[in-house]
């Protein structure tokens, strides 16, 4: 599909397609960040409702950036498969001033610890 129709396109079965997609070329670049994020992640010892930005300023600290900055939507979906966030319909504004204040959901966190082999074995 060319990127002019792709913009004139409204149907969100293939919406949620070309995000599974995105979301898989991201993964696969930032695969072992993703992984030893979603390790420290399952180890959060925070508050129980966080944000993105909560588990950004968290993540980067221990371990670090990813390749990609579309890797911290990644960790984020993954982390609601694996059951470590759940959607609790709230927002708060962001607090970074490069996101303009914009709305982020607020997450609630699920606490699962897990090991590195435990989250290998699930990647399959």
């Amino acid at each position: 599909m060319n990127q002019l129709n792709m913009f004139q396109t409204y149907d969100s079965k293939l919406s949620k397609s070309e995000r599974d997609k995105g979301l898989a070329r991201t993964q696969s670049v930032n695969q072992n960040w993703l992984d030893l994020a979603l390790i420290h992640l399952s180890r959060w010892n925070g508050k129980s409702e966080i944000t993105g930005e909560d588990i950004r300023i968290e993540i980067s600290q221990f371990v670090g950036e990813p390749q990609s900055a579309n890797a911290w939507g990644a960790l984020t979906r993954s982390a609601v498969i694996k059951g470590l966030l759940q959607d609790t319909g709230k927002v708060s504004l962001a607090k970074s001033v490069t996101s303009h204040a914009r709305r982020l959901p607020i997450w609630k966190f699920i606490p699962k610890p897990c090991t590195a082999s435990e989250y290998a074995k699930a990647r399959g």
